[in-house]
């Protein structure tokens, strides 16, 4: 089983890289003079990182419960908080 530190920056990594792919994006646009519709993106983006936390709860409480450890609200509530 993974520990709570281990599993929680895994998520942190995963959670990170997706919103600094996204936020690159952006200010590529900008510095490239491109038209973009940035508040609908950043909305978007927002939203992608809501469903992104979700995600990675259900994950956690999933592998915590698969392995028996009936503590799962303390890693449903941690793991996606160690960004």
């Amino acid at each position: 089983m993974m520990s709570l530190p281990a599993l929680a920056a895994f998520a942190g990594m995963t959670l990170y890289s997706m919103m600094f792919i996204q936020v690159f994006q952006i200010v590529q646009k900008v510095w490239l003079h491109q038209f973009v519709y940035m508040f609908g993106f950043l909305f978007l983006s927002g939203s992608f990182f809501i469903i992104g936390c979700v995600e990675i709860t259900i994950i956690a409480v999933y592998l915590t419960l698969s392995y028996e450890d009936y503590n799962w609200w303390w890693r449903a509530f941690l793991i996606p908080a160690a960004r």
